[in-house]
């Protein structure tokens, strides 16, 4: 999913107040994870509990990050701890990571702009806009490490933070990973360590997108909330004659 495979990314949105907002003050909305619309996202735990092979190869990590100095490393290493001990180490972690990511923020987009279940769900039934962003080096959509493709899965992920990439694969699975029923959104995500604030818009935008059932009057108010910005183009979406599909024409 590199560049130049994905150049733009699509947001869709209804005729509301905060939605008028992202045109008006060039902002997205970065929301907390406990106001998504799936109550398994970004709930995954840790596995339930700690070796002793686990608790020393963490301890490794940590040293080799210098995260502990050498002498705590000795200590550490001169009191082995007992599996009530590693319990609740485990528990500990566990519940703080739980908390901390509470605070993470997400902008959710996805690679198509003629999806009608995304139209029917997030745009109003059709009554809405979405818009295009552009996706290039330069911004950063473009960049992999920021913004990155959901992952659909059967399988609920079994998070491991004690392995030299655990924690990499805790973030790759905690953010990036959903259930397969989800898999239709093909869904992209840009993170931010704080959530419910406004964030200037990722890249450029270079279309707005009129739903089907878009009334005109709402049509004509953002094209004057947009009218100091000649760069962007107008598109409509429109049913294909005998087939369940949307194109997107000139609008």
């Amino acid at each position: 999913m590199e560049y130049p495979k994905v150049t733009h990314l699509y947001k869709y949105y209804p005729v509301k107040v905060h939605s008028l907002f992202v045109l008006i003050n060039k902002k997205v909305w970065f929301s907390k994870p406990a106001t998504l619309n799936d109550p398994f996202d970004i709930d995954i735990d840790f596995k339930h509990s700690m070796s002793l092979k686990d608790f020393r190869c963490m301890i490794k990590v940590l040293r080799s990050k210098n995260r502990i100095s050498n002498e705590k490393f000795e200590e550490i290493k001169q009191n082995t701890p007992d599996q009530n001990s590693l319990d609740e180490m485990s528990e500990a972690m566990n519940k703080k990571f739980r908390d901390d990511r509470k605070n993470w923020g997400l902008f959710c987009m996805c690679e198509s702009p003629k999806n009608i279940l995304m139209w029917s769900h997030y745009a109003d039934f059709h009554r809405g806009f979405c818009i295009q962003f552009v996706r290039s080096p330069e911004n950063d959509l473009g960049k992999i490490e920021k913004t990155r493709p959901v992952s659909y899965s059967h399988e609920y992920p079994t998070a491991d933070p004690y392995t030299e990439n655990g924690m990499k694969k805790i973030y790759d699975e905690l953010f990036f990973t959903k259930a397969k029923g989800w898999k239709y959104e093909k869904e992209w995500r840009m993170l931010n360590e704080k959530g419910d604030i406004e964030v200037p818009w990722p890249g450029r935008i270079s279309a707005i997108i009129f739903g089907v059932n878009m009334p005109g009057p709402k049509r004509k108010a953002i094209k004057n909330i947009l009218s100091d910005n000649q760069e962007i183009k107008y598109q409509q979406a429109v049913k294909v004659k005998n087939k369940f599909r949307l194109e997107i024409i000139e609008g």
